[in-house]
């Protein structure tokens, strides 16, 4: 029989008789190509695994690759990413187990599975082309087992503290978008007083928070006059005296006390100090970065957590210029001394700072 270009074979009058190549479709359906579909599904499984950026992004993966998979050859992959690693341990047997059946039939098992095989002699014959390819592959496919959970380990904790992060930033970007723009007439919902069970309740976190209130309770938060709490868009609700917001929060969030009433009680809400050159960009509703609080002129005079709201002192001044909340843990603000410190909610300046009254 003769033989055409690129080794492919004819037969009468030099028709081309191989094999049509399968479309990948064809392949994941065929019962002969388990090998190239567990290689297919492990590969786009690690590959979508690899490209999440958020926690958000992992669970939304899972799902993509779930949904493709499920249906083929009934794979019950689990939509848990916390389960990821044994997932990837599981499709990394199933391949090599299917791969070395297939390779046995060849007679080619053992130089699949010899894990440093002996140097060949001129005698020996060389590895064939198709036994290369799939050592080479499986190198290329799969890493050694303690080298993906070593991977997945730094992975998980990259997420716990993404997640953390966002847990903090989600309600914040809210918050500050609505005071840089914020209108009682287009933000506020209602108005209106609340019952005397809230009233304590409120009462008792603020007092819980901010410890060094207590003195001042009566003077802002009366046991015995009635408090109006303003319910605003993106669940913020705004706690007033006499009309004068006083605390705000969003959900069950930590309460703020607005600048003017901290301008009054200076001393009840935990500081940082920015410096000079971070003045004015605090000033516009800018984040506070690590470097301006690290600084010379920067100053965080006692450990915080990651998550607590703080008065934003500047450097040379007196009153606080803006309130926000740690986005990590003092200690980490120096030892990074990279990123966004501090989460802007409220600054000198805002609507909220103008807002002197809501009916």
């Amino acid at each position: 029989m003769a033989r055409a270009h690129d080794g492919e074979e004819t037969g009468h009058g030099g028709r081309n008789i191989h094999r049509p190549k399968r479309t990948r479709e064809e392949l994941s359906w065929s019962p002969e190509a388990s090998q190239e579909l567990l290689r297919l599904r492990f590969r786009t499984l690690r590959t979508r695994f690899d490209d999440a950026e958020t926690v958000a992004d992992v669970h939304e993966a899972w799902g993509v690759v779930a949904a493709r998979l499920n249906d083929m050859e009934g794979m019950e992959l689990d939509l848990d990413a916390v389960k990821c690693s044994d997932q990837l341990t599981r499709l990394r047997q199933q391949w090599q187990e299917s791969n070395t059946a297939q390779l046995h039939e060849d007679d080619q098992y053992e130089a699949l599975i010899s894990p440093e095989p002996a140097p060949a002699s001129p005698q020996q014959e060389m590895p064939s082309a198709r036994q290369v390819d799939v050592q080479a592959v499986e190198v290329e496919e799969f890493p050694r087992q303690d080298e993906i959970m070593r991977a997945l380990e730094k992975r998980s904790g990259q997420f716990e503290r993404l997640a953390q992060s966002l847990e903090l930033q989600a309600p914040i970007a809210a918050l500050v978008t609505m005071f840089k723009r914020f209108s009682v007439d287009e933000h506020v919902s209602t108005s209106s007083k609340v019952k005397s069970s809230q009233q304590r309740s409120i009462r008792s976190k603020v007092l819980e928070q901010y410890p060094d209130l207590e003195p001042y309770a009566e003077m802002f938060m009366p046991k015995k006059a009635p408090m109006v709490v303003a319910k605003c868009h993106n669940h913020i609700q705004i706690v007033l005296h006499e009309g004068e917001p006083l605390f705000f929060n969003q959900r069950d969030g930590p309460f703020m006390p607005t600048l003017k009433l901290l301008h009054k009680v200076p001393h009840v809400m935990k500081k940082v100090r920015a410096d000079k050159g971070a003045i004015p960009f605090v000033l516009s509703g800018a984040n506070v970065m690590c470097p301006g609080l690290t600084s010379a002129g920067g100053d965080m005079p006692e450990p915080l957590e990651a998550g607590t709201p703080v008065a934003i002192m500047a450097e040379g001044k007196e009153h606080a210029m803006a309130i926000g909340i740690l986005t990590m843990s003092t200690d980490d603000i120096r030892n990074k001394n990279k990123g966004v410190a501090i989460e802007m909610v409220h600054f000198l300046g805002d609507d909220l700072w103008t807002c002197s009254h809501i009916d």
